[in-house]
């Protein structure tokens, strides 16, 4: 075994030094059994040795083996030769029968009832050969049995001693030691001989002949030619069967027993090789390493561990030289460190990290590196004379247990305990009154109490003295030395440990009990008992002039009384986190209280001894209490922009409680057992869950889930013949798509709730004549190949709602080539129609009523339109929309209403339709020195009377209505609106055509009325009906049930209470009876 000390070496400091300087540097060999190697490293030349040769072993009852030589001297080298080493074995003892073996080194064996010789210690270059040797101690001759005096002979200085009793010759420089008889046999090349009935020769350069019968074996001879300053030293003999001491034994690095001759029944030393050298080298790079920063660990513990890095060499070290520091344990792998840059003859501090193995003393090397190559193997330009340098005395502590205790499952609101019960308990009060032990008197007593965690000086008088906070620490089953010292007279000592903490000592608690001198001290072992109890234990020491008794603890005594505190259990402190629901944090095993949501709980322990520190985790797990709710939704499929109704009931609820809807759905709070409703509006398909529900902090169980399906969302406008049904409600825009996820429109529907359907018909665009009339180019209308239908039969409620359509800018385009663009396009009779602008159009709509189909007798009315680029998400390309606000729905056809239009007004609607007259209703949005309207009627389309005159507003930005009655006639009538400006320019607008039918007939009279109206009614049979009167809004503003008769019936009804404007009178459940409009003047 191979020891390496480095004398230059401050207090746990490693150095490796390369370049120009020099250290002195001592390896040890010990005794291994077998070869070792050694290289001689660059710059070195010479080599000082020391060589202690084995000695021969004792005989079993009279006398004692030779002990080894002892060489010294200094031996020329070169760097890089190899050195072969043998560190001979001591001779074997002598057995009470049979032979003993010589040591390793050439140790003769011995004959029957004789020790071995003992093993030569050399050095040979290369290979062990006589050729190769370069010094030798010899080994001590093995001793026999008969007398003291037949002791082996000593190793030789240079030449080995005769055995005794005239036994076996020693060996010389040039030959074996002679045979003594009983076949014995002579020495040889680097053995002993064997004994006869003797002990066997030592080894050496020459080995000792091996000892007849009765007669010990010689001992073997030293080589020191090579050397100089040579100290050649025979070995010692002995004749009273004593060990024979190797000589050296006064030299640096001699360790005690080495080349020892055996005494009587004892093996003899085994050898030691020490080799001293100096380096003396200059290289450009060149380094020394110390201040270790770090030398007690934790096992499987991260840190950076700092070295002073000096460069001793001749060369600057840059970035672009790569060195970095590299460090490793034990046999492992390298670890880099930092990178390192340092000037010629600067030092600076630099670290590596390292993580710890397992507990136990371990070694630490470190080595500087520049790219690949170690600076140790000093090749590729670095050193020579690098070489790993380690501390081999790292101390790893293991690491305290931690147990958090698994994990756990409790109630809401429950309790459970953490860790396991590792606490120390408290020390239990001892006696009735400890002051009260001591009879007056004295001056002698303790002075030093002492354990491996205290050492307390004391006053030594009879008194009792409480030194409980000196705390000895120790677990159960572990051992320790308690240190007594007294002063005065001799005194008896005696010791309680009060290990299960009841606070009495008994029987089993008296630990010690004896006689120390004064001045003197007493080393007692304690060991504690496996069943000792967690605590802090009373230890009590008294002392006195006689011997104690195991019950004398408690009881007055001229006696000094001393506790202290033996802390049974461990050494550690504690710490949970985090602290929610816990009764302690700092205690092993703290109690969860009250807990409402699951946990994961850390416990962290501290050995306060070497700070190592462990964790360990324990989740708690919170069982749902039987708080629930119910999910429902009002529809689980549903448009975009729809909202909808999430609602439920929650149960078993002892208090408020709150919950939680998943994918943004909210939050609901409630009390007791009590239902819940929450709207809301998904953006696509969405499931909805009861995420969590908790009730005075508790959660409680997860609900079902419901699924809100939206219809896929495309970026294409509807095709031919595509629909969606949406239901509307709320104040916010519906988005209706197709199935095929083509987009048809939005409607808001502004308060108003139900089902409605929106449809397309897709195709070209077409030219519309006035119905009925003959071709006249002046009644030509293009209209978009786009017609939107929207049934709203199901929609309740009354009042406007906001309505968008989608086009295309190619249909938009392709209307535009029929309506023209500004020259009359397929319809230059009317210029109204024409799309001037493509990138801002103003486009109209027609309102057809009933199927929508043109001139079947539908209503019809024109809406002035708001639009732009169409706006959704995702995007659709190349398209545009209408907008506009109607309380009701039908087919919408859309076409041009140029604003350019040479008329100074602007009309949005003109409206004719029948009630016991024919009335007439149209607006404007703009009028520019407008004068009158005139209203044009005829019967076939072509021949046109004026009918009545209606005087204009004139000049108006803002919406004008007005209203005009003709005659009712039973057949088809066409009427027409005509614009007259202050000069006398005139405008005729398209035509619309009526058809009154008079099966059934009311009228209302008169109009407008102030006060009172009359309703003549005419009826073709008994019924009960109920009259409506509503606002333009279709709020009811009177209801009043009617019983007619077959014939003409009279009603006359009050409206004074009605504010004034226009109102519509209803049968509410005959459709026989068409709308009358009533007119209410102050």
């Amino acid at each position: 075994m191979r020891i390496y000390l480095n004398y230059t070496a401050l207090f746990i400091s490693i150095l490796l030094l390369w370049g120009n300087s020099s250290a002195q540097t001592t390896e040890v060999f010990s005794y291994t059994g077998s070869e070792q190697s050694w290289t001689v490293p660059a710059g070195v030349t010479s080599i000082d040795v020391k060589l202690w040769g084995a000695g021969g072993g004792g005989e079993y009852n009279f006398s004692s083996g030779g002990s080894g030589a002892f060489v010294k001297g200094t031996l020329a080298v070169n760097s890089g030769e190899t050195y072969k080493i043998v560190v001979g074995g001591g001779g074997i003892k002598a057995n009470t029968s049979g032979t003993a073996n010589g040591g390793y080194g050439g140790g003769g064996k011995s004959g029957n009832y004789s020790a071995g010789g003992g093993g030569y210690s050399g050095i040979f270059i290369n290979s062990v050969t006589q050729a190769n040797t370069k010094a030798i101690a010899g080994g001590g001759g093995g001793s026999a049995p008969s007398a003291a005096t037949t002791r082996g002979g000593a190793g030789g200085g240079p030449n080995g001693t005769q055995g005794g009793n005239t036994g076996g010759g020693g060996g010389t420089t040039s030959a074996g030691g002679a045979a003594s008889g009983n076949s014995s046999t002579a020495g040889s090349l680097l053995s002993g001989g064997n004994g006869g009935s003797g002990g066997g020769g030592g080894g050496g350069y020459f080995g000792g002949g091996g000892g007849g019968n009765n007669k010990a074996g010689g001992g073997g001879s030293s080589f020191t030619t090579p050397l100089t300053s040579v100290t050649n030293t025979v070995g010692t003999v002995r004749t009273d069967g004593a060990t024979a001491q190797a000589p050296g034994s006064g030299e640096s690095g001699y360790v005690a027993g080495v080349g020892n001759g055996g005494k009587t029944k004892a093996d003899g030393g085994n050898g030691l090789i020490i080799i001293t050298y100096t380096v003396s080298i200059s290289a450009d790079y060149f380094c020394e390493l110390s201040n270790i920063s770090k030398t007690t660990w934790c096992a499987g513990e991260t840190a950076n561990v700092n070295i002073k890095v000096k460069n001793a060499g001749t060369q600057n070290w840059t970035a672009g030289d790569n060195v970095k520091l590299i460090a490793k344990w034990d046999n492992g792998s390298w670890v880099e460190g930092s990178a390192i840059t340092l000037n010629a003859g600067a030092d600076n501090t630099y670290s590596v990290s390292m993580t710890a193995p397992a507990t136990g003393t371990h070694t630490l090397s470190f080595d500087l590196k520049k790219g690949s190559d170690m600076f140790s193997a000093n090749t590729n330009g670095i050193g020579p004379g690098n070489s790993v340098l380690s501390n081999n005395a790292i101390t790893v502590n293991g690491l305290p247990t931690a147990n958090a205790g698994g994990n756990k499952s409790v109630s809401c609101l429950g309790s459970v305990q953490l860790g396991i019960n590792a606490n120390i308990a408290s020390m239990a009060a001892s006696c009735t009154n400890n002051t009260n032990l001591t009879n007056a008197g004295g001056t002698q007593g303790i002075t030093l109490v002492k354990t491996p965690d205290f050492e307390n000086a004391t006053s030594a008088t009879y008194n009792y003295n409480d030194y409980a906070s000196n705390i000895m620490t120790a677990v159960q089953g572990s051992s320790f030395n308690l240190e007594l010292t007294v002063s005065g007279s001799p005194k008896y000592y005696g010791v309680w440990i009060d290990w299960n903490n009841d606070g009495t000592f008994q029987a089993g608690e008296f630990i010690a009990n004896g006689q120390i001198s004064s001045g003197s001290a007493v080393v007692i072992p304690v060991t504690v008992p496996v069943s000792a109890a967690s605590a802090n234990c009373r230890m009590r020491i008294r002392t006195q002039g006689t011997s104690f008794s195991s019950g004398n603890a408690c009881t007055k005594l001229y006696a000094e009384t001393e506790d202290y505190t033996v802390r049974v259990g461990n050494s550690y402190t504690y710490s949970w986190s985090p602290s929610d629901f816990l009764n302690a944090v700092n205690i092993s095993d703290p109690t969860v209280t009250n807990i409402t949501e699951n946990k994961t709980y850390t416990l962290e322990v501290t050995d306060t001894k070497t700070g190592c520190k462990a964790t360990d985790n324990a989740a708690v797990t919170v069982t749902p209490s039987s708080l629930t709710s119910s999910l429902a939704v009002s529809s689980n499929n549903i448009c975009h922009g729809s909202s909808v109704t999430l609602s439920g009931t929650v149960s078993n609820a002892s208090g408020s409680w709150t919950l939680d809807l998943s994918n943004g759905g909210g939050a609901v709070s409630g009390t007791g057992n009590s239902s819940w409703s929450k709207s809301v509006t998904p953006a696509a398909t969405t499931t909805y869950s009861i995420s969590s529900i908790t009730g005075g902090g508790c959660a409680g169980a997860a609900a079902a889930t419901q699924t809100v399906t939206l219809p896929s969302k495309g970026t294409a406008l509807a095709g031919n013949n595509e629909e969606a049904t949406c239901y509307l409600s709320g104040n916010n825009p519906v988005y209706f798509y197709a199935p095929s996820g083509n987009y048809i429109g939005s409607i808001n529907p502004n308060g108003r709730t139900g089902s409605v359907t929106m449809s397309t018909i897709v195709g070209s665009p077409a030219i519309q004549g006035a119905c009925d009339v003959p071709s006249d180019p002046k009644y030509l209308t293009a209209y978009m190949g786009r017609v939107t239908h929207v049934d709203g039969s199901g929609l309740a409620g009354t009042g406007d709602v906001d309505v968008i359509l989608a086009y295309s800018n190619s249909e938009l385009l392709a209307l535009q080539g029929e309506a023209g663009d500004g020259t009359g396009g397929s319809t230059p009779g009317n210029t109204v129609d024409d799309i001037t602008d493509l990138a801002n159009p103003l486009l109209g709509i027609t309102k057809v009523g009933g199927d929508g189909s043109l001139c079947s007798g539908n209503n019809v009315s024109y809406l002035s339109t708001g639009g732009g680029v169409l706006n959704v998400t995702p995007a659709i390309s190349d398209a545009r929309y209408v907008s506009f606000s109607v309380p009701d729905f039908s087919s919408f056809y859309m076409h041009g209403a140029n604003a350019n239009s040479p008329l100074p007004i602007t009309l949005t609607s003109f409206t004719v339709f029948c009630e016991d007259k024919i009335n007439l209703m149209w607006k404007t949005a703009t009028e520019t020195n407008v004068s009158h309207f005139e209203i044009l009627r005829s019967r076939n389309g072509q021949l046109w009377e004026v009918v009545t005159t209606v005087d204009a507003v004139g000049n108006s930005t803002t919406e004008n209505s007005y209203i005009t009655t003709d005659a009712t006639g039973m057949e088809t009538m066409y009427y027409k609106l005509r614009s007259v400006d202050n000069d006398g320019t005139r405008e005729d607008f398209q035509p619309v055509s009526v058809t009154c039918h008079t099966a059934v007939m009311w009228n209302i009279h008169p109009a407008p009325a102030s006060e009172k109206v009359t309703l003549t009614i005419h009826s073709d049979r008994d019924i009960a009906d109920v009259l409506v009167v509503t606002d333009l809004n279709g709020r009811s503003a009177i209801v009043r049930s009617v019983d007619l008769k077959t014939g003409v019936n009279i009603i006359i009804v009050d409206i004074d209470s009605l504010t004034e404007g226009s109102y519509m009178v209803n049968m509410q459940n005959s459709t026989d009876y068409k709308p009358l409009r009533l007119i209410k003047m102050n």
